[in-house]
């Protein structure tokens, strides 16, 4: 096994890191894909590129699909991908923010937008393919990257499993728990926005005359925040709102958006059932509320397959000397969109880190090592047992 050139990973990690690519920077985004569809083809991987419409119409941005042998359009159902490596190239950073804090690296610690979450998974996923694709020129490999998942791949989330569905492992690359460890099992997380749609008037000669959407948006948030249940892992929040024109107008329009999450997915019925009874019945007489759902990842469990892959790995990581374990998670990724295909998914396979989502995130570096010769002899067993 040829050993990882750490210091190649880190400049070409300091390289992505410093490209703004938050959700909605589409620009950033063609800026990424081209860098990783050039490296690609460099490595001798095949690539398609998709373009897809912003769910909202904001923008384009591209999907990658890169593997060591052309597939066909169709696989009739067959699974004929062996390995899978997901990881989105999207951040939760607007744009600007590479300017304030780009790529650092402090002894064993590597920080920047996007370090954990999950550019280094994306770029070990490629040194990984390399050396499989290299050891077994039988075997198909495969890389997918989107640009949408901290919206919850509304735009990518068809081709996805579509790629899953064809797939007999799939790693998903996302950052390993500081201490090491993996996830087996995720939440389904669902995103829904209510519109409220009141009765203008004028708020000091007619207010009797106009039904406020604002005063039933507040209603039903509090109804809303009652839902809650953490002894079951059931969780509803609502993260923005918005409403009114201005204050002498008793409001025509308002809106939240919520996040809603559960771990069965019997749970998703009783849920949806309650907010929809709160909008049948509002309180706010001539307020009608409207319930959109904007994006569901399913809940990730453990499959028997799934269970093969966790005895795998915890055997070669004490071959490794290291003790992995496995976790459940509340947050949400491409991989339950996989897992949901029936493909046995194993989630955070990407380097160590913490601080997502804000300036704290970091990667413990000696961890890329650890997990590029990991993944790569726990591939090996997958292939030949």
């Amino acid at each position: 096994m040829s050993e990882l050139d750490i210091n190649k990973y880190l400049s070409e990690l300091e390289e992505i890191v410093n490209i703004d690519s938050g959700s909605v920077d589409f620009y950033g985004h063609e800026i990424l894909a081209d860098w990783f569809e050039k490296k690609f083809l460099e490595t001798g991987l095949s690539v398609e590129r998709y373009m897809l419409l912003d769910f909202e119409g904001r923008g384009v941005r591209p999907y990658l699909f890169a593997s060591n042998r052309k597939l066909p359009e169709e696989s009739r159902g067959e699974r004929d991908i062996d390995v899978l490596f997901l990881g989105h190239l999207d951040t939760v950073f607007p744009q600007g923010t590479v300017q304030q804090r780009p790529f650092s690296v402090d002894g064993d610690v590597a920080k920047g937008p996007g370090v954990a979450d999950m550019k280094s998974g994306c770029l070990l996923a490629l040194y990984i393919v390399q050396e499989l694709m290299n050891e077994y020129p039988g075997k198909t490999f495969a890389i997918a990257h989107n640009f949408d998942e901290e919206l919850g791949s509304v735009d990518s989330g068809l081709i996805l499993q579509m790629i899953a569905g064809r797939s007999k492992w799939v790693f998903d690359m996302e950052p390993g728990r500081i201490t090491g460890n993996m996830v087996k099992a995720r939440k389904d997380v669902d995103e829904y926005e209510v519109i409220f749609h009141g009765i203008p008037s004028h708020a000091g000669n007619s207010p009797e005359q106009g039904a406020s959407a604002i005063n039933e948006m507040a209603h039903f948030i509090m109804e809303a925040h009652k839902l809650n249940d953490y002894e079951r892992g059931l969780t509803v929040s609502v993260g923005t709102c918005s409403g009114g024109t201005t204050t002498n107008v008793i409001p025509e329009h308002a809106m939240i958006r919520m996040d809603v999450r559960y771990w069965r997915k019997e749970d998703r019925q009783e849920i949806v059932g309650k907010l929809q009874e709160l909008a049948d019945r509002p309180v706010t007489k001539g307020v009608r509320t409207e319930i959109r759902q904007i994006s569901c990842l399913p809940p990730m469990e453990p499959s028997s397959k799934t269970l093969e892959m966790m005895r795998v790995i915890t055997e070669e990581a004490e071959k490794l000397g290291m003790h992995i374990e496995f976790e459940s998670s509340a947050g949400g990724s491409d991989g339950s969109l996989a897992a949901e295909t029936g493909t046995p998914v194993l989630d955070a396979c990407g380097p160590a880190g913490d601080g997502l989502h804000n300036e704290k995130e970091f990667i413990r570096i000696s961890s890329v090592q650890e997990r590029y010769m990991l993944i790569l002899n726990a591939v090996r067993r997958l292939l030949e047992e």
